[in-house]
């Protein structure tokens, strides 16, 4: 895996897009951690459109993965319509991608997970982070759908499309 070098301490990760070859491998982590994903199939169309939507995190000696991120560059349609909260992430199609990131008009945060170990925590938002600044000004989008995804959110700077009350689940977040 080459990719990123995160520091903490003494340990270190490597933050990277997925690869084909890893995706099965890396399905299999999230899926243990959260449940049912996206299909295999799919997941696989997604990363020959735009590779940089899927990112794995590894402690540097150990097997097995730290942590994920699914962040999806989204063109021009589908970022109007998450800026209105009338879309959500499990309506996104490959066409919905944009292919680069000249192409990116916003991004989805599909989701950023990690196992127990607090540092694999630690190091999967430091890589997030770094790959969000990677994309400037462009706004993000995310729909928490847990009471821990909207701590994450909110503490990331995360706040709500629509200024009303609402259920956990049913409003788009925006960072920028």
């Amino acid at each position: 895996m080459i990719g990123r070098r995160i520091r903490l301490g003494r340990h270190s990760f490597i933050a990277a897009p997925a690869s084909d070859e890893e995706l099965p491998g890396l399905r299999a982590y999230i899926v243990a951690e959260v449940g049912p994903v996206t299909p295999l199939a799919e997941m696989a169309r997604l990363t020959l459109r735009n590779e940089d939507w899927l990112h794995a995190v590894r402690r540097v000696g150990y097997s097995g993965y730290a942590g994920a991120f699914a962040i999806l560059p989204l063109g021009g349609a589908a970022s109007e319509a998450f800026g209105r909260n009338a879309m959500t992430g499990a309506q996104i199609t490959v066409e919905h991608i944009a292919e680069n990131r000249e192409e990116t008009r916003s991004v989805y945060l599909g989701s950023i997970l990690s196992g127990p170990e607090r540092l694999g925590r630690a190091a999967t938002l430091a890589a997030f982070n770094a790959v969000a600044a990677e994309y400037g000004d462009v706004p993000f989008y995310s729909r928490p759908v847990s009471k821990d995804g909207l701590r994450v959110l909110t503490r990331l700077g995360y706040r709500p499309v629509e200024d009303r009350p609402h259920s956990l689940g049913e409003m788009i977040y925006r960072l920028r």
